[in-house]
């Protein structure tokens, strides 16, 4: 089957979509190339990271992420103070940050299966660690 891109207006292969849940079609009405082009020019507008900049700062000023903090320590201590144990140990040298065990991706995060082993963790990337925490 095919689509027309509402950007180049070339006729392409649906595989050349990206998917877009709130279309009726469920697919993006931009190939994979104009949508990738269109995302590139509108992160890099200056008026639009000027907005981005003046709403972080915002957000920074506001204190909001403090008070998520605060409330997560809270709720979650063992969490809490595992993680930043861990994170003091990369810090100091005492633990090394390894590559993520599934993909190798040299960017990784560290996962506790068990809170109370605050040492004892599985190196993650992002995208892997998300996938664990779902299950």
């Amino acid at each position: 089957m095919l689509k027309i891109c509402s950007s180049c207006k070339d006729t392409k292969s649906l595989n050349l979509f990206n998917t877009n849940k709130n279309r009726k079609d469920k697919l993006d009405h931009y190939c994979k190339e104009c949508r990738r082009i269109y995302d590139r020019k509108r992160a890099n507008n200056p008026v639009r990271l000027a907005q981005m900049k003046v709403a972080s700062l915002k957000h920074s000023l506001t204190g909001k992420n403090d008070d998520t903090r605060r409330k997560r320590k809270k709720l979650y201590p063992e969490r809490y103070l595992a993680n930043s144990l861990v994170a003091r140990a990369v810090k100091s040298g005492i633990l090394e940050r390894q590559p993520c065990t599934v993909c190798n991706e040299p960017k990784s995060e560290a996962h506790h299966a068990d809170y109370t082993k605050p040492f004892e963790v599985n190196w993650l990337c992002r995208q892997h660690h998300m996938l664990e925490h779902r299950k």
